[in-house]
């Protein structure tokens, strides 16, 4: 199946893409039932046409992600199916949670093994800052180090040049893990547009640059709330939600974490304080590195305002070659 308007991988709305090397032309019967089976051995998928092979291509898609199903446009063309016969080597017993493919990964909100790539401080000045790998956004008006992290001030924002924050610069590769601290956040709602927001998001290196966010918004009552979503882009060059959630309320001061396991980004939150982390939303994100990672004030028109402090940011990897963790460039 595919996303309609939202689908990102150029495929038309019947899901046909060519098979390479598949036998052409097949050997179908006019006017006559014709068998079609699909055997799938491991990643391995072979197509077998009234008895003959017709292609075999490997299935990229996660195991717990792929799909079975009959397509046909019901206003330009007549298809009768019979005999549908659906069989393979299901489970006879619940396996242990580690092994179960559609199992929460989120046993626990952190990667024990993990090792600091980066423990900063944000009240440290911006050149300490830098060394560690981290270069702050947005013009000086709009962000100032104090004695309690990075102060953000975000208002009259015309682009997205104007929003003010943190960003880390460098590529991850495998599970990582992501915490950022927040103090005092105040925020006054936009006039137009999506809305205002202390976005903590993760980028991937992917044709889609696809993101992650973890944050603090504001709701249609102007209370605060933790939205979690991911975009993509689409073939046309915009943006777009694949996913989204809510989570009533959101304190004004915590923590933000994302962790990531293999190709799934679980997002959770915790109030000032605490090391208490709550599951919001798990993300499926495939298997490109991140690229970036950023804690940044955000805006859609010029009347939505965000004020915060961020006070620290983490970010731990589990042990990888030294080449997994490298500079852009």
């Amino acid at each position: 199946m595919t996303d309609a308007q939202y689908e990102t991988s150029g495929r038309t709305a019947d899901n046909q893409q060519p098979i390479a090397d598949a036998l052409a032309p097949l050997p179908l019967k006019i006017k006559d039932w014709n068998q079609v089976r699909l055997t799938l051995q491991g990643d391995q998928l072979t197509i077998v046409v009234n008895g003959t092979q017709a292609a075999t291509l490997p299935i990229l898609e996660a195991a717990h992600a792929r799909q079975f199903g009959l397509f046909r446009y019901a206003n330009r063309t007549q298809a009768r199916v019979r005999k549908l016969i659906y069989r393979g080597q299901w489970p006879t017993h619940l396996p242990a949670v580690t092994e179960q493919q559609l199992a929460a990964s989120h046993l626990t909100a952190q990667l024990p093994e993990a090792i600091n790539v980066v423990d900063a401080d944000l009240s440290q000045s911006e050149t300490q800052l830098g060394s560690l790998g981290l270069a702050q956004r947005g013009s000086q008006e709009r962000r100032s180090g104090t004695a309690q992290g990075l102060q953000l001030r975000l208002s009259d924002a015309k682009t997205s040049a104007d929003h003010p924050g943190i960003v880390f610069e460098r590529d991850l590769a495998g599970d990582c893990e992501m915490t950022v601290v927040y103090q005092n956040i105040e925020m006054k709602p936009q006039k137009s547009g999506w809305g205002v927001s202390l976005v903590f998001q993760a980028i991937l290196d992917d044709p889609q640059r696809t993101s992650v966010e973890c944050n603090v918004s504001l709701d249609k009552s102007q209370q605060l709330q933790h939205t979690t979503q991911i975009l993509r882009t689409h073939a046309g060059g915009g943006r777009h939600t694949v996913d989204q959630q809510f989570l009533h309320p959101a304190t004004s001061s915590g923590k933000l974490r994302m962790v990531r396991r293999g190709g799934q980004i679980d997002c959770y939150i915790a109030a000032d304080g605490s090391d208490d982390f709550r599951l919001v939303n798990s993300l499926t994100v495939g298997p490109a590195n991140i690229r970036e990672v950023a804690c940044l004030a955000k805006a859609s028109d010029e009347v939505g305002q965000v004020n915060a402090t961020l006070t620290r940011l983490t970010i731990r990897q589990l042990a990888a070659p030294r080449s997994s963790v490298s500079p852009r460039r």
